[in-house]
C-alpha cells in the first residue's frame, strides 16, 4: 500500500520542480538573439534574420491581460470567446507583426466542431492566400493553436499549431466549416495538413508570411523545455509545396516542403 506522506512527499517535489522551473525561466522576459546557422546568402534568410533580430527580440513578452494590440478582425457573426487559452492562441498568431505577416489576411471565424451540437463552435483562423506558390489561391485554416509557451501538462495549456489548407472551400461566414471538413478521416484526401507530426518536429507555432511576393512558413520549434540542459528553441523558415493529405486508416500523404533557413534561438534573461 502506498504510503500518504510519500504520495505527500512526490506531490511536494513536482510543485517544487516546476515552481523552480518557473522562476528560473520567465517566457515572457527572455530576450532572443536568432544565429542563422542554415541559408546564409538566401536573400529572404539574411532579410528574416535581421527582422527576428528585432521584432522578435521578446516575442512572449505579453499576456491577456496585457495584449500588445488588437487583435484580428472577425468576420460577421463570430463571437467573442472567453477562453483565455483560445484568446491567447490568437494573440501568438498576431504577434509580433510585421508587413510580412501583416500580408497574410487572417480574419477571426470558426468551425463546428460536431454538426450535431450547434454549441460546439470552436475558434479558427481564416484566410485566402497562396501557400504553395502556384499561382492559386487557397482557403487556408487554423484550427489549432498553440496556446501557451509552455508545453502541455502541469496545468498549462500547451498547444501546437495546426494549418488546414483547402483549395476548393471558400470563406462563408453563413456556413462556417465543420470539423468533419478538417479532421475526418472518411473524408479522405479533402484538407491537406501542416502540423507537428508531420514536419518531423517540436513544430508549435506556424506562421505564413509572404516576401516579394513568395509565400513561406515562420515555424517555432520547440524541445524539451523543462530540461534545462537539453533545451533547445529554433525558427524555420519553410516552403511548402504539397502533401499533408489524409489517405485514412492512419495513412498520412508526406509533406513536401523546402527547409530554406534555420535559426538558432539563444535566450537572455
Amino acid at each position: 500500500m502506498l504510503h500518504f506522506g510519500w504520495v505527500l512527499h512526490a506531490l511536494f517535489l513536482v510543485i517544487s520542480v516546476g515552481t523552480a522551473f518557473a522562476e528560473d525561466y520567465r517566457a515572457d522576459l527572455n530576450k532572443y538573439q536568432y544565429k542563422l546557422e542554415i541559408g546564409k546568402g538566401a536573400k529572404v534568410c539574411e532579410h528574416m534574420a535581421r527582422l527576428y533580430n528585432t521584432r522578435f527580440k521578446q516575442p512572449w513578452a505579453f499576456t491577456l491581460s496585457n495584449p500588445p494590440g488588437p487583435s484580428f478582425a472577425r468576420l460577421p457573426g463570430v463571437a467573442t470567446r472567453a477562453d483565455s487559452y483560445e484568446r491567447l492562441g490568437i494573440l501568438l498568431s498576431r504577434y509580433p507583426r510585421s508587413g510580412e505577416f501583416d500580408a497574410i489576411d487572417w480574419r477571426e471565424g470558426e468551425y463546428l466542431w460536431d454538426a450535431r451540437r450547434p454549441q460546439s463552435m470552436r475558434p479558427a483562423l481564416v484566410a485566402v492566400f497562396d501557400i504553395n506558390n502556384d499561382g492559386r489561391p487557397d482557403l487556408v485554416v487554423k484550427a489549432s493553436f498553440m496556446n501557451s509557451f509552455y508545453p502541455a501538462g502541469g496545468g498549462a495549456a500547451g498547444g501546437n499549431d495546426q494549418l488546414f489548407i483547402l483549395p476548393d472551400r471558400k470563406i462563408d461566414a453563413d456556413h462556417p466549416l465543420t470539423g468533419e471538413e478538417l479532421y475526418d478521416e472518411r473524408l479522405t484526401g479533402k484538407a491537406a495538413r501542416i502540423e507537428y507530426d508531420l514536419l518531423g518536429f517540436g513544430a508549435r507555432l506556424i506562421r505564413p508570411f509572404i516576401f516579394e511576393g513568395t509565400t513561406y512558413l515562420s515555424v517555432y520549434e520547440q524541445f524539451a523545455m523543462f530540461e534545462p540542459k537539453e533545451r533547445r528553441e529554433r525558427m524555420w523558415v519553410l516552403k511548402y509545396q504539397s502533401g499533408g493529405h489524409n489517405w485514412g486508416k492512419g495513412k498520412w500523404e508526406p509533406l513536401e516542403l523546402a527547409k530554406v533557413c534555420r535559426f538558432r534561438m539563444i535566450a537572455h534573461n
